[in-house]
């Protein structure tokens, strides 16, 4: 009886060892398939690592180079021998591996990644190139930090570029801004002169609050138009000056980005001074044209290329022409009244003399800049003064 119970001890033994096995075996096929998994994910992580255009780095606590992808080997000029182990403050500016140590260090005590401008790196040929990056906290299974990871573009041309831009815009004579969502971003010092305030003192606020009133929504409507392509010519309003009064500028915008995001870049000149010439000169010319309006003669004046500018109240009393009418009209149409026809006239003699029209005149004299002449028409008998303005 007990050689039979051993030899049956000794079958399920064997049973359950062969069971061991063969569970054993599928562990091991399972552990390596998930092995073979795992470096095809590696090896294609790394491949979609190595085929970017940024520098993907790892670095431990220390600050050593752990792991790099083939962009940042590129970028820095450095082998893989030369790079891999490398310290931070090996290939970075001094001034930049005092302020990484910060950075790293808030970046480790609360876990959270961070966004880096101005990353200054020494490249293996000893120049300076300059990065933006963006870094996190790396963590071992038991979740302890172990190192960091980051992502870094270099920024350099576009930092060089943003110098020049600046550079330019300060020693423009007009004057540069960017808006964004209707706040000023930056303004360069004319701009600052235009609007009477500190550059910082308008950083952030409205751009509409030193606007006139009335000029607001109609320049909303040319600055929207303009965005969008539908015009192309500057446009003018009121601003508010350091003097406390409304001057005029004229201004142009584009769509630009600044700091990554949609923006607006304006410039404007001050056409102040322009503007108040120009109303000088048409409170001038409404001066004269109520002065001849109310001449007891007939008067009309012509410029120099046979447009009629002026036809006083006489004037239309004499002809039965009202000024509406005759206006901006050119081509002798201001003879029709007098010789029911387009032809030349005594005021033209002041601009193209000839023998012609001097002689369709029963009498002509001349008496310094002044042309005296009579003649009857059929329609109208006059006689005609003729001053050159």
């Amino acid at each position: 009886m007990k050689e039979k119970r051993d030899k049956e001890l000794s079958g399920s033994d064997v049973f359950d060892l062969r069971s061991r096995i063969l569970e054993l075996e599928r562990q091991i096929t399972a552990c390596r398939k998930t092995e073979k998994e795992l470096r095809e994910s590696e090896t294609r992580y790394r491949l979609i690592l190595d085929d970017i255009e940024e520098y993907y780095f790892e670095v431990d606590l220390a600050g050593n180079v752990t792991f790099c992808n083939n962009a940042t080997f590129r970028g820095l000029g450095y082998s893989r021998d030369e790079l891999i182990g490398m310290n931070n403050r090996e290939y970075t500016t001094p001034e930049t591996s005092m302020r990484m140590y910060e950075i790293f260090n808030k970046i480790y005590l609360t876990g959270k990644p961070a966004d880096i401008t101005d990353y200054e790196v020494i490249i293996k040929d000893g120049s300076v190139e300059t990065l933006e990056l963006t870094v996190s906290l790396m963590r071992d299974p038991e979740d302890c930090p172990v190192g960091f990871r980051g992502l870094a573009r270099n920024v350099t041309d576009i930092r060089c570029a943003e110098k020049i831009y600046r550079t330019i815009a300060e020693k423009s004579f007009s004057g540069v801004y960017v808006t964004r969502k209707g706040k000023y971003q930056y303004m360069n010092s004319n701009a600052a002169i235009y609007f009477g305030c500190a550059q910082e003192e308008l950083i952030g606020t409205d751009t509409m609050h030193l606007v006139h009133p009335d000029d607001r929504a109609l320049l909303k409507k040319h600055a929207g138009e303009m965005l969008k392509g539908k015009r192309k010519t500057p446009y003018e309003f009121r601003l508010l000056n350091k003097d406390g009064d409304y001057g005029w500028v004229m201004e142009s915008v584009t769509s630009i980005r600044y700091g990554g995001k949609p923006a607006v870049l304006g410039n404007c000149i001050d056409i102040t001074q322009r503007k108040r010439a120009e109303n000088a000169i048409k409170e001038s010319e409404q001066r004269l044209s109520d002065i001849i309006n109310f001449l007891p003669d007939a008067t009309m004046i012509v410029d120099t290329n046979s447009r009629v500018i002026a036809w006083n109240r006489a004037m239309e009393e004499m002809t039965g022409v009202k000024a509406d009418d005759m206006l901006g009209k050119g081509d002798h149409e201001y003879a029709v009244p007098f010789y029911g026809e387009k032809r030349p006239t005594l005021v033209d003699l002041v601009s193209s003399p000839d023998g012609k029209t001097k002689g369709a005149y029963s009498y002509v004299k001349k008496e310094g800049e002044t042309i005296i002449a009579e003649a009857h028409t059929g329609l109208i008998p006059i006689c005609r003064r003729i001053h050159p303005l």
